[in-house]
């Protein structure tokens, strides 16, 4: 005998299968209703909220009928309909055991509600992962992640996690004390030089006070603008020996008058 639409208690379970992608038809056999009490009870829990889970249908409501909209010849009604058996196995074991994809398997679970046991990767197990503290800080995080064969992000939380030292990355630099050392040299020379990142000879350098050779070399351009007006980009280019490129970039920047090549 199927319950009356005043009769239905909202639970939580109950909330959670109205507010499913469920089926009508599903729907109304989870929760022993009429199909035409289906939308009225869905308005009416509409923007509830809920900590239940989608009621299951056992095997005696599918006794002759079809499941729901896969249909008799879906691939997903051979799965089992035993809640048991889904919460001992992972997907990949389902997958495996019935020869189905995984957003098969993954769908039909979804659809009934069940629950399936977690598939936990073996690098993840604790005893797979060193106790000693001086192992970890004599190793880098890259170190650590190639020995244990996981990402290094991995490896970065597992040690926040359990208070683990690592070696730093980077080896330190001898920084030389001299102000003209940096001068002559441009911050590639010195990253070169002292086999540091070009960012760390700059963050140095600004730390410090010092100066470094600026990386574009500076052309003694004149200051004349009747020197430009008679000569072409090409010539101007030959004389201060200076690529085409940047003569042609300077004057356009600089709104700088010249002749035009054919002109001459």
């Amino acid at each position: 005998m199927k319950i009356c639409r005043d009769d239905l208690r909202y639970t939580d379970d109950v909330i959670a299968t109205l507010q499913s992608v469920h089926p009508t038809s599903y729907i109304a056999k989870a929760l022993n209703i009429s199909e035409e009490d289906v939308l009225y009870h869905c308005i009416e829990t509409h923007g509830m909220s809920h900590n239940g889970t989608v009621l299951p249908i056992t095997e005696e409501y599918f006794d002759g009928y079809p499941q729901f909209s896969y249909g008799r010849n879906c691939k997903s009604n051979v799965l089992p309909l035993d809640a048991e058996y889904y919460a001992s196995h992972t997907v990949k074991q389902i997958c495996d055991e019935f020869n189905l994809s995984d957003s098969t398997v993954r769908n039909f679970v979804l659809k009934f509600g069940y629950k399936t046991r977690r598939a936990i990767r073996p690098s993840t197990y604790h005893n797979r992962w060193p106790s000693d503290a001086a192992w970890y800080a004599e190793k880098t995080t890259k170190e650590i992640a190639d020995a244990l064969h996981v990402d290094t992000s991995t490896v970065k939380k597992y040690c926040q996690k359990h208070g683990f030292k690592r070696k730093r990355s980077y080896t330190h630099v001898k920084w030389p004390a001299d102000a003209s050392y940096y001068a002559a040299k441009t911050t590639a020379q010195i990253a070169i030089d002292l086999g540091t990142s070009m960012d760390s000879v700059r963050d140095h350098c600004k730390r410090h006070g010092y100066t470094y050779m600026p990386y574009r070399k500076e052309h003694g351009w004149p200051a004349d603008p009747e020197w430009f007006a008679t000569r072409t980009r090409k010539q101007i280019s030959a004389e201060l020996g200076i690529a085409y490129h940047t003569v042609r970039m300077r004057i356009w920047r600089m709104n700088i008058m010249c002749l035009d090549e054919h002109e001459v």
